[in-house]
């Protein structure tokens, strides 16, 4: 365990491990070849050079051997030179239990330019292809572990970016990263539309092409079809928002007619936040709504509140309205509730009273019951609903 440790610690030697085992089903592929071109050859040496050569040639073990001896390189020549001449010309003439080898089957036999050929094309296939196709196996595997290093590098700096961007939290990140390896099932590092569908469905979230094509062109960068594993957690946080989106719309057709509690505007808002819509100018509303005086603290139109929220995501940066839109919107919704402790308005014009108009359903932001009171006096309904939104 401690060594395995060890190698993760070090990057370098991580990738020279990692080249070996993905090398591994090449090089046994390669032995098995090699091991069959070994035994043909051993064969055909055994048939052609025992009765010459039985020292290098008079078993199948002996055969194999003496070709591996070939294939290294290792005074090949003097082996060939044996069956090209002759046991009695070349070899064994220097001890005399070697010539007693020799003449145990009749003599020489030698095979002249057949030895020749047999043997340099044993040691171009076997020494010069076969042996360095390990080698190529080794390299191309490092080259492979080193890209793939670096494209994971890549992809976890690109994760890391993207969290602190978004603010994700890091257990998230963690399940998703567990779920792309689940989808991958080929553990290329990449997931195609199909797969992401599969895993929609599994989970289930069900997109129309239409929706799944327009975030898959904001989360692959390449246009490729496929997605490493930054563009899908990124993916996945795009389809969590457009359902909190959802969610928010939903909650916002669903208020019913009259009075609604406080709590269910706090779980609005709540939503809201959530995806960012409410976060960053909850001061400014604050005091823009500590302003107003306590005859706008009447009833607000519920979908001028929901528009006015989707007019703080278009802040001038992204070239919306800005504050100044979510301003315009609750005043107008304000004024076209009418004030409930004022039953009739005076009409500048005429001089006569027009009752207040109801022309839609309407929220009561009742205030809260924590907001501190002024030092200089008893604090105001408007001071408490600013005091409250800037808490939320």
């Amino acid at each position: 365990m401690r060594v395995l440790k060890l190698i993760k610690s070090l990057p370098q030697l991580a990738v020279i491990v990692n080249a070996l085992l993905m090398g591994l089903t090449s090089i046994g592929f390669i032995s098995m070849i090699l091991i069959l071109f070994f035994y043909l050859f051993a064969i055909l040496g055994i048939m052609l050079f025992r009765d010459n050569d039985d020292f290098h040639f008079g078993t199948l073990f002996k055969a194999m051997l003496t070709l591996f001896r070939l294939a290294t390189f290792e005074d090949w020549t003097d082996v060939m030179y044996i069956n090209m001449y002759g046991c009695d010309r070349y070899g064994y003439t220097d001890d005399d239990w070697m010539i007693k080898m020799c003449e145990k089957n009749g003599g020489a036999h030698p095979m002249g330019w057949a030895a020749a050929i047999y043997f340099i094309v044993f040691v171009l296939l076997g020494g010069l292809v076969l042996l360095t196709l390990f080698i190529g196996v080794v390299t191309t595997s490092m080259e492979e572990a080193t890209d793939r290093a670096n494209k994971e590098k890549e992809t976890e700096d690109k994760i890391i970016a993207f969290a602190l961007k978004e603010k994700i939290d890091p257990n998230l990140v963690m399940n998703l990263k567990k779920v792309f390896h689940k989808l991958d099932l080929d553990g290329g590092g990449t997931i195609e539309e199909e797969e992401l569908k599969i895993g929609l469905r599994a989970i289930g979230k069900e997109l129309s092409p239409e929706q799944l094509t327009k975030i898959m062109a904001k989360v692959d960068e390449s246009g490729d079809g496929c997605i490493d594993m930054a563009e899908f957690i990124e993916f996945m946080v795009l389809i969590k928002k457009s359902s909190i989106m959802h969610n928010l719309m939903e909650s916002g057709k669903e208020i019913p007619d009259g009075w609604v509690e406080d709590e269910r505007a706090i779980s609005f808002r709540q939503m809201a936040k959530e995806i960012g819509l409410i976060s960053t100018v909850n001061k400014a509303k604050g005091r823009f709504l500590k302003s107003l005086t306590s005859r706008h603290l009447g009833q607000i139109h519920a979908l001028s509140a929901v528009e006015g929220i989707h007019s703080q995501k278009s802040s001038p940066e992204r070239g919306g309205k800005g504050f100044g839109g979510v301003a315009e919107n609750l005043k107008g919704a304000m004024e076209n509730a009418g004030d409930p402790a004022t039953p009739a308005r005076a009409s500048a014009s005429t001089g006569t009273t027009e009752p207040p108009v109801s022309r839609t359903r309407s929220i009561k932001i009742a205030p809260s019951s924590a907001s501190p009171a002024k030092a200089s006096g008893p604090s105001t309904p408007a001071d408490r609903l600013g005091s409250h939104v800037e808490e939320g």
